[in-house]
């Protein structure tokens, strides 16, 4: 059956821009403790599909990729990660917008990665699919998710409307906005055309994982503040020196947050994209001990929760999406390298924090990546599931090296053992 995407929203549209440099996809992947049976998968994820988002295919035409084992399993889930990340989803509708890969472990475990076109929904609904997949295929009966798919996408417009009592806030703020992003530091380099979003991956230790924790409460900061810490502390210690600029001296980074709550209850259990983006930045050279760093990072934070700026960050996205219009192939893949420069954006997924029975069910892990792109060419996937944590760097590999990165995730690791 023909592909088929609801009107896109805000967000959406600028995904679908984004696309056009590198595919902008992202990649779920579960570890299921259970005996691999190939046969029955393609029927099991055709009805999962249909139920949770209103796209409808045949199980011939859903593509699963089965993936021969190396021995080693994690090199084999990186590379799979990356292969999927790269191959561009067919806009014409030609081809389903969800794909699957599987990767055996052993005779009782393997894992089912889920790569999908990232503008037709969040993370959660694809956590809420994937639910359904695997308690279809354990033949275990859980209680009743009220999931639903969406006729067309839930619209930004009147979400905003709605939010008017910030309006003059945010006006108010928007001259302060533009004097601080203008302070933001570019890299040194720029997309080219064959770049590729890469994938490197550091699994936290129940040590570091308990630091974390730790930190959380002995500064006040959250755990996207401390993620988001350190990035910019390694960042700033091992990341490509920035373009020599006079006014340019701020290192920053981006968060990309679920803003599902705001839509209101009848879109609690809707399967569709539902995300907004704020940034919080720091001088280079004021960048040391990390928990002042977590501690001035959080205080950003606090404020940009209170008065909602996540929000207000949706007119730039709507406006720097209609300005591409208007600009040539390259100076749109450079857009925002040049005018809302990040060094880095952080995603985080926290399974065990949504309503859902993964937890009850035979699964033992998950990983999550999301593409490079124009607008971030450095991602740092951060999910977390039962006693595991993932850090996943998705990087542009005409922008990062692979040693830079390997480097930034062990400044990060480095960090967590040395306090």
């Amino acid at each position: 059956m023909p592909n088929s995407i609801p009107k896109l929203n805000l967000f959406a549209r600028a995904m679908r821009a984004w696309d056009e440099t590198l595919p902008y996809n992202a990649v779920h992947s579960i570890q299921i403790n259970r005996e691999l049976d190939p046969e029955r998968i393609p029927m099991i994820v055709s009805r999962a599909i249909e139920q949770h988002s209103g796209l409808s295919y045949l199980p011939d035409k859903i593509t699963i990729e089965h993936i021969s084992p190396t021995g080693d399993i994690e090199e084999d889930l990186r590379s799979a990660n990356e292969s999927q990340l790269n191959q561009r989803f067919d806009r014409n509708h030609s081809e389903p917008f969800i794909r699957f890969f599987i990767l055996p472990i052993d005779e009782e475990n393997f894992i089912l990665g889920l790569c999908y076109y990232h503008l037709i929904a969040s993370a959660d609904s694809i956590c809420w699919l994937l639910e359904s997949i695997v308690a279809d295929y354990c033949e275990t009966a859980i209680p009743h998710l009220d999931t639903r798919p969406e006729k067309r996408q839930s619209s930004y417009r009147w979400l905003l409307l709605k939010q008017a009592k910030f309006f003059f806030l945010w006006l108010a703020g928007a001259s302060e906005f533009s004097k601080k992003v203008r302070a933001y530091s570019r890299l040194p380099r720029r997309h080219r055309e064959g770049a590729k979003s890469r994938v490197a991956t550091l699994s936290l230790s129940a040590t570091q994982r308990a630091w974390i924790r730790d930190q959380t409460k002995q500064t006040g900061a959250t755990f996207n503040d401390v993620v988001m810490g350190l990035a910019l502390h390694s960042l700033a210690k091992h990341g490509p020196e920035q373009a020599s600029h006079s006014r340019r001296n701020d290192l920053a980074v981006s968060s990309i947050v679920n803003i599902r709550q705001h839509f209101g209850p009848q879109k609690a259990g809707t399967f569709g994209l539902f995300l907004a983006v704020f940034s919080v930045s720091l001088p280079l050279k004021t960048i040391d001990s990390l928990g002042e760093t977590f501690q001035r990072i959080h205080k950003q934070t606090d404020r940009i929760k209170k008065d909602r700026l996540y929000l207000r960050n949706l007119f730039y996205v709507s406006f720097g999406t209609f300005w591409r219009k208007f600009l040539s192939k390259e100076q749109q893949e450079n857009l925002n390298l040049k005018s809302f420069p990040l060094a880095a954006s952080i995603t985080n997924f926290f399974v065990d924090r949504f309503q859902n029975h993964l937890f009850d069910l035979p699964v033992s892990n998950y990983w999550r990546s999301v593409s490079s792109s124009p607008a971030t060419p450095l991602v740092i996937s951060a999910t977390t599931f039962k006693d595991c944590m993932h850090l996943n760097f998705i990087y542009n590999d005409a922008i990062y090296e692979s040693e830079e990165v390997a480097s930034i995730a062990d400044g990060i690791a480095k960090a967590m053992d040395s306090l």
